[in-house]
């Protein structure tokens, strides 16, 4: 399968509330109504859905750079025009898991971080 698009959209969540995030106390202090805007979907940027705790994401000067989720949607053209959402197994991470991706600049070159949570 190759990737031939992607659509951009906005989580509403503002960078500033990032490092809140990554911080259990921190996040189970955020109002709910603010949590509900993130899923447990594939991204590339905005706030990570947390399966268990954000304290096992990495600290100091790691950033959130993207989510994979467990299942992936793709909008499939029938009928020549008509498109639908169809959804497809991603990576198994486990129960239902999701794979968070870090990045730490300010290196010779890029250090990244991957690791996985469950249900």
């Amino acid at each position: 399968m190759v990737i031939t698009g992607w659509e951009e959209h906005d989580d509403g969540i503002p960078s500033t509330l990032a490092p809140k995030f990554l911080k259990s106390t921190a996040y189970e202090a955020l109002h709910e109504a603010l949590l509900s805007k993130i899923t447990d979907g594939t991204r590339l940027g905005g706030a990570p859905y947390w399966l268990q705790s954000p304290d096992e994401a990495p600290k100091k000067a790691f950033r959130f750079m993207g989510q994979l989720g467990s299942s992936y949607r793709f909008p499939t053209v029938l009928n020549g025009s008509e498109l639908q959402d169809q959804e497809r197994r991603g990576p198994d991470f486990g129960d239902a898991g999701i794979g968070y991706i870090f990045l730490k600049e300010g290196w010779d070159r890029p250090k990244t971080l991957f690791f996985w949570q469950c249900m």
